[in-house]
């Protein structure tokens, strides 16, 4: 369960990964904190989403995703080490401060007292050294106006400038969504038409969407669709009259919450299921509505032999 769950962590971050190459296309990502602990489990799978989802892949050059070697530790020892290359730039500008204001003071002092000398900074000759008065401060010279022609250049060369470094970051990020979007699209398809598959769903879908199937059940199939906005879990089985009970109970509801000839799963969800809800069938259903992000859940019951009863349902949820 540990594994699996770290492993799609992995691959949303890879994914999100993905994005930031497509604007900022860097060499590496560094991966640090405690997660990095995790290691292959955690990078491997963000390794594999990355180049899956990565924007022209193929076409560009890979960055590499690696753990920081100091793992947890890195943002201690790097804030660590920025503060001790401040302190070491604060010292020596400050230092320079100091040395320049007793320099300065040495010459004052040795122009009130006539006598420069080395103090002073002054060519040294042979026979004698002369004070040099300080030269006035040079004012500064009038700026030239600007004319329009440069103006209007200038302009023209900031809107350009600001272009390249917003929009074109931005188009990268908007092909990164519609990829992803159209990728999400493209799985549902490849599922509803490959159908309902005649197995389990792992230990860590049925937590993830709150499907409890009870044990004992039979007849298990479930498929999974997940688009940029909302994942679906399609689950039918069937089960006894006491594996119904323990279903609805762990589902957060009870048999007495289910309405006779009510189907809740709808149209489209059936349509992409291959399920059909006969009229002449005894159908019961309810839905569970939990909190967010955690999942709804469409429940309908064919009850037509109440000792064996089948149970449909539909989780959804968004990542």
């Amino acid at each position: 369960m540990c594994v699996e769950l770290l492993q799609d962590i992995g691959q949303w971050l890879g994914v999100g990964i993905a994005n930031l190459a497509a604007a900022l296309d860097p060499s590496c990502f560094v991966i640090g904190g405690g997660v990095s602990a995790a290691d292959d489990l955690l990078i491997g799978p963000a390794r594999d989403a990355f180049r899956r989802h990565l924007t022209g892949r193929g076409y560009r050059p890979e960055a590499r995703i690696v753990r920081a070697q100091l793992g947890p530790e890195a943002g201690m020892v790097g804030a660590a080490d920025l503060a001790r290359l401040v302190a070491r730039r604060f010292r020596r500008a400050n230092r320079r401060r100091v040395e320049r204001y007793e320099r300065y003071e040495r010459y004052a002092q040795a122009l009130r007292s006539g006598t420069p000398g080395r103090t002073a900074r002054t060519p040294r000759t042979p026979f004698m050294s002369l004070p040099h008065p300080s030269s006035p401060p040079r004012t500064p010279r009038d700026k030239l106006p600007e004319d329009r022609r440069h103006m209007i250049r200038r302009r023209w060369l900031t809107a350009v400038i600001i272009v390249l470094l917003v929009g074109i970051p931005a188009g990268y990020l908007v092909i990164s969504a519609g990829q992803s979007r159209d990728s999400g699209r493209d799985k549902e398809r490849e599922s509803s038409a490959a159908g309902l598959q005649d197995n389990w769903p792992s230990l860590m879908k049925r937590r993830v969407f709150e499907i409890p199937i009870p044990g004992g059940a039979w007849d298990v199939a479930y498929y999974e669709t997940s688009n940029w906005k909302t994942s679906r879990l399609y689950v039918q089985f069937t089960t006894t009259a006491g594996g119904l009970d323990a279903f609805l109970a762990e589902s957060g509801t009870a048999r007495s919450a289910l309405t006779s000839g009510r189907i809740t799963v709808g149209e489209r969800d059936a349509d992409i299921a291959g399920w059909t809800f006969a009229d002449d069938t005894t159908w019961a259903g309810t839905v569970v509505t939990r909190e967010q992000p955690r999942p709804r859940t469409d429940i309908t019951v064919d009850l037509t032999d109440p000792a064996f009863p089948r149970v449909y349902a539909v989780s959804a949820t968004s990542p």
